[in-house]
C-alpha cells in the first residue's frame, strides 16, 4: 500500500481521490517516492495506471496555471451586447459550453455565459428571443497565471466555479482554465492515438448506446446524433468528466439535456466505456 503518499499530495487532490489530509511530515522525499513507484512498477507490485496517476499528482502540485491554460488567442468570446440570434450563429461554429463575455475589449470581461442557462430558460419557457447575453451572466473568477494548480483546484472546488479567467502580471487576460482541465491533469487524456479499439460504439436500440470512452465527440454526434457540445475536451470520457467535475467510479451517473450517462467500465483511473440513454421528455438541466 502507498498510503503514505497522501502526505505529499495536494490537499484538494487527496480529498478528490478519497484520501485524508495529514499533518504528519512525509516519511520519504518526493524523489525517493518516485523511485519506489518506478521500482514497484518494474516488479509488478504497483500497477502501471496507479504509478502513472501518482506521477500526475506530483506534477499537479508543481505546475502553475499558465502551464495548462487555454491561451488568450484560442478563447472564444461573446460581446456583452450580443443577442440570442448572435449567440446561436456563433454557437453553430463554436459549440462550447461556457463563454467569457467582454464589453469594450477582451480585458474588460463582465461575466461568463453558460449554455446550461440558455437550456434552462428554454425548458422553462422563459427565454425572450430578443434577450441580450448580458442578462444571463454568471460571475467571473479571475486567477493569476502563477497560481499553483493544487491551490486553484481547492479554490474552484470550494467556490463552485467551473471556469476561471487567467490574468498576467499587468492585469490583462492571459488565458482560460476549467475545472475539467485540472481533473484531466490527474487522470490523463483519453482516446490517444494508438489506443483506439475496433468497436467505438454499440447501438443497443434507437436511443441506447454503449460508447467507448475514447470515442471523439464529433464522431458521436455524427454517427448517433447526440448533439454534445464541443468544449475543453475531445472525447466522450472527457465530456463525462466535465459534467461530473470529480474523479468518478464505475456506475457514476450524470445528466445533460436529454442524455443519461453512466460509466460502464474503468481501467484504473481511465474511463473505458459509458452507457448512454437518450430520453424523449423535456430536457432536464443539471
Amino acid at each position: 500500500p502507498v498510503v503514505f503518499v497522501f502526505t505529499l499530495v495536494p490537499r484538494g487532490v487527496t480529498r478528490l481521490i478519497g484520501g485524508k489530509e495529514s499533518l504528519a511530515s512525509p516519511i520519504v522525499t518526493s524523489g525517493e517516492l518516485r523511485t519506489l513507484i518506478d521500482l514497484g512498477e518494474s516488479e509488478g507490485t504497483v500497477e502501471e495506471n496507479t504509478g502513472e496517476m501518482l506521477e500526475n499528482i506530483f506534477r499537479f502540485g508543481e505546475m502553475e496555471v499558465r502551464d495548462v491554460m487555454t491561451p488568450r488567442p484560442e478563447i472564444i468570446w461573446i460581446r456583452a451586447d450580443a443577442t440570442y440570434q448572435d449567440f446561436m450563429e456563433m454557437y453553430k461554429v463554436s459549440p462550447h459550453t461556457r463563454f467569457p463575455v467582454f464589453d469594450t475589449d477582451y480585458d474588460d470581461v463582465v461575466g461568463i455565459f453558460s449554455v446550461k442557462d440558455v437550456l434552462a430558460s428554454l425548458s422553462e419557457g422563459s427565454l425572450d428571443p430578443d434577450f441580450s447575453v448580458i442578462n444571463l451572466l454568471r460571475k467571473v473568477n479571475f486567477v493569476p497565471e502563477t497560481k499553483r494548480l493544487d491551490d486553484l483546484f481547492d479554490e474552484m472546488q470550494e467556490s463552485g466555479h467551473k471556469v476561471s479567467l487567467v490574468v498576467d502580471e499587468f492585469g490583462g487576460i492571459a488565458g482560460l482554465i476549467t475545472l475539467s482541465r485540472l481533473v484531466e491533469q490527474i487522470v490523463g487524456r483519453t482516446g490517444e492515438e494508438g489506443n483506439k479499439p475496433d468497436r467505438r460504439f454499440v447501438m443497443v436500440n434507437e436511443n441506447t448506446f454503449l460508447l467507448d470512452g475514447g470515442l471523439e465527440i464529433g464522431e458521436a454526434n455524427d454517427q448517433l446524433g447526440l448533439e454534445i457540445p464541443e468544449g475543453d475536451y475531445e472525447t466522450i470520457a472527457g465530456f463525462f468528466l466535465e459534467q461530473a467535475q470529480q474523479l468518478p467510479d464505475p456506475g457514476t451517473r450524470v445528466r445533460f439535456g436529454n442524455l443519461r450517462m453512466q460509466i460502464g467500465e474503468m481501467d484504473g483511473s481511465k474511463i473505458t466505456s459509458i452507457h448512454v440513454r437518450r430520453v424523449t421528455e423535456v430536457a432536464e438541466v443539471v
